[in-house]
Order: C-alpha cells, then sequence, then structure tokens
C-alpha cells in the first residue's frame, strides 16, 4: 500500500472497490462494488513481461483499471491481506477458507477449473498457517496473517476418477460431461455437487476439506474422450481426506462396441421404469463396472458395450427381485423379465370392472361398416383411464380410441370400413392406480362377393386364394402332387397308357396349375406349359409315325 513494500489485497479509499497493489502502486481494480455474503473465490493473476494484472470474482474477470507494475525483483515482500491504505485502517475481518499461490501460467479456464473444487492444476505451492488451522497468528486488530511456505500437491486429496481403454487397459485422456454427486456425513449434514469440463486429461483429483471427516456419497459420473462412446456410471463410495479413493472409468473406442438396449418387463408384461441397469466387463479375468443408468418411462436403457467381451447384468429395483446373467452382447435387444417381491395386499386391479366390445361378430366381412367400440364399467377402481387401439395385420393403427375423464369408465367407439384388410385386432386397456391392465381380441375379415358364376371367376377365385400365404415352393409341390395322383387316377380308371396321352394330359395340367399361379414362373411365364408341349408334340409325332 502507499508507502508500504510488497503485495496488498484490499479495498480502496471508498471502501467499496477490491483492489490489488503491487509496491504501493494499484496494479488491478475491480469494476463493481463487492456485495452479498458468503464465501467468494478471489483471484489474482500477476503477469510480468508485459506488465499485467487482473482480478477474478468466482471464476469471473471483473478488472476494470489498474496501472502496469511489474513484479519486485525481490523474494523479501511479504503479502498483505486488509491492510493500510491511505492511512486508513482496512482490516481483514472474516474467514480465509484456502489459500495458495501458483508459480506457473494460469488461464480463464484454469481458474473455473479451481472453482468448481477440482483441484487439477500442477506446480501449486500451498500457504499454511505458521502454527494450525485452529491456531492462526493474527495480529495489529487482525491487520497482518503470516503463513509459511510448504510445496504440497497432494493435500486433503479424496477421490480420482481415472480414465482407462477398455480394450486395451491404456491410461487415456477423457473429459467430464457431468459429475453429479450428493454427499452426507455422518451427522447428517447434506450437501450437493455439480461439476462439468471438457478439458481432456488422464485422470481428475477432487479434494476433500475437512479432511478428518468421512462423506458418503450416491451420484453418476457422465464421461466420454475422442474416438470414444459417452458412458455413465454409478458412484457409491466413502470418502476421507486422509487418504485418497481411485475410481475407474472405462471408454471403449467406438469401432470396438455396439449400442445394446436392455427393456424390462414385469411378468405381465409391463415396462418397469426407473430400473438400475449395471454392466461391468470382464477384464483381466475380474468383472468391472463399465456403464450404468436407469431405465426410462418405456422400461429401456441403451448401453454402449463390446460385443466381444463376457459382460454380467444387474437389475435392480426397490418392489422386485435382483435379476442377475450373464451374456456376450452380440445382440442389438435383450429383454429382461423381473419379479415383484410385494405380493402381499396386492389390489386385484379386475375387481368390479365389466366390459364387453364391438363388433361381437368373430368373423367380419371385407368393405364392410362396423362399430369398434370398448365399454368398460368399474364399480370398485377409479379409473385413471380406459380405451383401446384398432390395428390390421401390417400392425397399422387403424383407430386410436382413450378416455382420461371418466373414472367409473364409458363406452369409446368408432365406425370402421374393413376395407380388404384380412384381420383385425383390438387391443384394449384400463389403467387404475398406476397400474395399467390390458388384453387383445382378434377378428378374421373374409371376402365375400355376390356375382355370375363362369369358369373363369373360378380360376381367377382359385388363382387369388392360392396367393393368399403360401410360398412359391409350397404352391410347386403341391401342384407337383396333384398331377401325380390326377394323372394316376385317370390312368387307372380310364386304362390310359401311352405316352402320348398321359404327357397330354400331364400338358393340360401344367397349364391349369400355371394358369392360377400354383407353379412359380421359371425364366418366363408358361415355360413349363411349353416344356411340357413340346414333349406331347414329340411323342404324338414318334407314335404316328412308326
Amino acid at each position: 500500500a502507499q508507502g508500504d513494500g510488497g503485495y496488498e489485497l484490499s479495498f480502496d479509499a471508498s471502501g467499496n472497490f477490491l483492489a490489488f497493489f503491487i509496491d504501493g502502486s494499484e496494479a488491478a481494480r475491480t469494476t463493481n462494488d463487492i456485495n452479498g455474503t458468503g464465501f467468494h473465490m478471489i483471484t489474482v493473476l500477476i503477469q510480468n513481461s508485459p506488465a499485467i494484472s487482473s482480478i477474478f470474482i468466482n471464476a469471473t474477470n471483473v478488472t476494470s483499471s489498474g496501472t502496469a507494475v511489474s513484479i519486485p525483483d525481490s523474494s523479501a515482500f511479504g503479502l498483505g491481506i486488509g491492510n493500510r491504505y491511505d492511512g486508513r485502517d482496512r482490516p481483514f475481518g472474516d474467514i480465509i477458507d484456502e489459500f495458495a499461490i501458483w508459480n506457473t501460467t494460469l488461464d480463464a479456464n484454469d481458474i473455473t477449473e479451481l472453482y468448481n473444487n477440482t483441484h487439477g492444476i500442477f506446480f501449486i505451492t500451498s500457504l499454511i498457517n505458521i502454527t494450525s488451522i485452529e491456531t492462526s497468528p493474527f495480529a495489529a486488530n487482525r491487520t497482518f496473517i503470516t503463513f509459511n511456505i510448504t510445496e504440497n500437491d497432494a493435500g486433503n486429496l479424496g477421490l480420482r476418477l481415472i480414465f482407462f481403454n477398455e480394450s486395451n487397459g491404456e491410461n487415456i485422456n477423457g473429459s467430464i460431461n457431468t459429475f453429479d454427486l450428493d454427499l452426507a456425513t455422518n451427522d447428517t449434514e447434506q450437501a450437493s455437487f455439480l461439476f462439468t469440463n471438457s478439458t481432456s486429461k488422464e485422470n481428475w483429483t477432487f479434494q476433500l476439506n475437512p479432511q478428518e471427516i468421512s462423506v458418503g456419497t450416491n451420484g453418476t459420473v457422465s464421461y466420454t474422450g475422442s474416438t470414444f462412446q459417452q458412458r455413465s456410471v454409478g458412484i457409491e463410495k466413502t470418502l476421507n481426506g486422509t487418504g485418497i479413493t481411485n475410481v475407474s472409468l472405462f471408454l471403449l473406442p467406438t469401432s470396438d462396441g455396439i449400442f445394446v438396449t436392455f427393456q424390462t418387463i414385469s411378468t405381465s408384461d409391463q415396462a418397469i421404469s426407473g430400473v438400475n441397469i449395471l454392466a461391468e466387463a470382464r477384464i483381466d479375468s475380474v468383472f468391472q463396472e463399465v456403464a450404468s443408468g436407469l431405465t426410462d418411462d418405456a422400461g429401456a436403457i441403451t448401453l454402449f458395450l463390446n460385443p466381444n467381451t463376457l459382460h454380467r447384468i444387474t437389475a435392480s429395483k426397490s418392489g422386485f427381485e435382483t435379476f442377475t446373467t450373464e451374456i456376450t452382447p452380440t445382440s442389438s435387444t435383450f429383454t429382461i423379465t423381473m419379479t415383484s417381491t410385494t405380493t402381499f395386499n396386492a389390489t386385484n386391479f379386475n375387481q368390479g370392472i365389466t366390459f364387453n366390445i364391438l363388433p361381437i361378430n368373430v368373423t367380419l366381412s371385407n368393405f364392410t361398416n362396423y362399430t369398434f367400440g370398448f365399454n368398460i364399467t368399474s364399480q370398485n377402481l377409479s379409473l385413471e383411464n380406459f380405451g383401446f387401439n384398432l390395428i390390421n395385420s401390417t400392425d397399422d393403427i387403424l383407430i386410436s380410441l382413450t378416455n382420461s375423464t371418466s373414472s367409473s369408465g364409458g363406452f369409446v367407439f368408432q365406425e370402421l370400413n374393413t376395407t380388404n384388410n384380412t384381420q383385425l385386432r383390438m387391443e384394449y386397456f384400463w389403467t387404475a392406480q398406476g397400474s395399467s391392465q390390458n388384453a387383445t381380441k382378434f377378428w378374421t375379415v373374409v371376402f365375400t362377393q355376390q356375382g355370375d358364376f363362369s369358369l373363369k371367376t373360378f380360376f381367377d377365385d382359385l388363382r387369388v386364394f392360392n396367393h393368399s400365404g403360401f410360398s412359391d415352393f409350397t404352391r410347386s409341390m403341391i401342384a407337383f402332387i396333384l398331377t401325380i395322383v390326377i394323372v394316376a387316377s385317370v390312368s387307372l380308371v380310364t386304362g390310359i397308357v401311352t405316352p402320348t396321352a398321359i404327357t397330354g394330359i400331364i400338358t393340360a395340367l401344367t397349364w391349369l396349375f400355371e394358369y392360377v399361379g400354383m407353379y412359380a414362373i421359371i425364366g418366363r411365364e408358361w415355360f413349363l406349359t411349353s416344356v411340357m408341349f413340346m414333349l406331347f408334340i414329340a411323342f404324338w409325332i414318334y407314335e404316328t409315325t412308326r
């Protein structure tokens, strides 16, 4: 300060603006008044060439003015906090929680990292009190604080997150997308910690103060790396500042893995949300957690896994038995059926429920209008919703109706023409106390048509029938067998045994079966009939000329 050598961090003459002094000259001043209570992180950057000084409050640069002052060429200069200025006392009467000096270059990103409480900067020089934490040596109306300087880059470290390549076990660089942690001490004190940083590095280290307390943690960390897919795992550890806890985070290269979806359902085929899915990969003969998370409202979660590695999958949720299995995830989808443990005093969601479905017919006619409806009445339970979906054989939803206003039930319906559909199904449902009940009703739609009968109409109908579901091979085999049976029967009954007559019958049958589509087309249409006809002509010429 004025006339005082060294460095000083204090308020200016007005007592409003925070200022930093070097050898009596104001090197930097903040833009605004310092308002508010509670802890603030104050960071001062000093650069010698060119001479620049900056003040950061809570990781934000708030420097407004100052005089370029070079760092004094002396190692004996002290640092004053709350020193004298213009003959006025500016005593520091608050609390210093942490204090450190870095003899290295810090930029805005490094300061943001410090503010996020990661303590991942190298070459840290910690300043501790000359006696002990409890008895700091204050003097002269608490104007000065004296520190001893000791080299220390690992004090009070509680947690270290280390990144590894799952494929080869090598240490790699990774970044943290989200680190969301709940903390609780033995004396029921609770806090939350949320951190994110896109900087890529081999490990992230977190400090725990005070070091003598034990803290239980529960949360998740989402992380990624260059050429690696993002993953998330759970963190549930007991931390203490006297000994660091290392957590290995495994990343899998994009080219080495596949996305695998796990679908969780109950024994009644209902999706279960909020199930914790834990995936552990067998790495060096030991199962290591590589990914985890909770299923969504559809009961599904997608994880990025190695299809060439054995995994142990664990599914758990309160109210259900824990499910564990070992798989090599070569398939993109796995279904997990979970058994409920709450079987006593279970609610019967069918009690007092009566319903009927329209139309009541089992078979319906095509191109005909019908009223499709679901009529439900509940005497005991309050219905949250009810309704149905009408779906055809190609899984197209033709009708979708839901009633969410009538708690005692009601009738939902809609008229629909069956057109040329061959099958319809109604998936009807109702929900009470958060539990959904559902079932399905099927209808077969038959083809009905009035018109004049003719031989051509018969063949045309037979042609349509043959294409209603048989494969080409099946139809061809049926035609071949029918040909043998018919020719054998005709020969047996009429006594026809000449090759020409038998070939003529086979040619006629081949034409018939090709016309109605029972024989698959080989090369071109009428190929088989043409071959048989030429064979018939050959036999006829042979018999008439011999």
